[in-house]
């Protein structure tokens, strides 16, 4: 998981191009841990641009975590969260955020009231029921929203928590063993 900064004016989203639209003032941070935490302002909305002619629009939140729009990316998938901050462990370098109601522990000192995470869908897995003594932190229920199944020895599964979505990304034999159908309540463990 990070937490995302802007560069410039355009950004590049795996094969396709990406222009943003943005109504927030700039807060002087240099998204290098400056001001806010390294945390600076993202795109409003997202227009995927493809052979010069826009392909799909929608917020951050929308595009990145769209599997028509992500069906073939590769590793470097990610859905973007918009969270609040709760407080800073100092004892062990860790922020809590909040999904909805749900805690969410990041290895960064993050301040003010809410940022904007990227979690990629390799570091999302799923469990049928609540693990216990895990080293993962981060266990949140959730609901299978969607299922994409390619030709890839993979599927990308659309997760549902508290009115926004994540990607997990995990092996077709995985979905199978775990008779993952849309609208069943999981689990979704994700790295820190």
């Amino acid at each position: 998981m990070q937490a995302i900064a802007q560069r410039g004016d355009r950004l590049h989203v795996g094969s396709h191009h990406a222009a943003y639209e943005t109504h927030r003032q700039k807060s002087g941070d240099d998204g290098e841990g400056g001001k806010n935490g390294g945390i600076a302002h993202l795109a409003d909305r997202v227009y995927l641009l493809q052979d010069g002619h826009v392909r799909a629009s929608g917020t951050v939140f929308e595009t990145s975590a769209s599997l028509e729009i992500n069906r073939d990316e590769g590793e470097g998938l990610a859905a973007v969260i918009d969270c609040a901050i709760r407080q800073y462990d100092e004892a062990f370098g860790l922020t809590e955020l909040a999904i909805g109601s749900h805690p969410l522990f990041v290895a960064a000192r993050i301040e003010g009231e809410r940022c904007r995470v990227r979690i990629p869908a390799k570091d999302v897995s799923i469990a049928r029921n609540a693990p216990s003594e895990t080293s993962i932190l981060n266990i949140i229920p959730a609901t299978v929203d969607d299922i994409s199944v390619s030709s890839h020895p993979s599927a990308l599964v659309r997760l549902g928590i508290d009115g926004q979505f994540i990607l997990a990304r995990i092996t077709r034999k995985s979905l199978a063993a775990l008779e993952l159908r849309e609208g069943q309540q999981i689990y979704a463990q994700i790295k820190g």
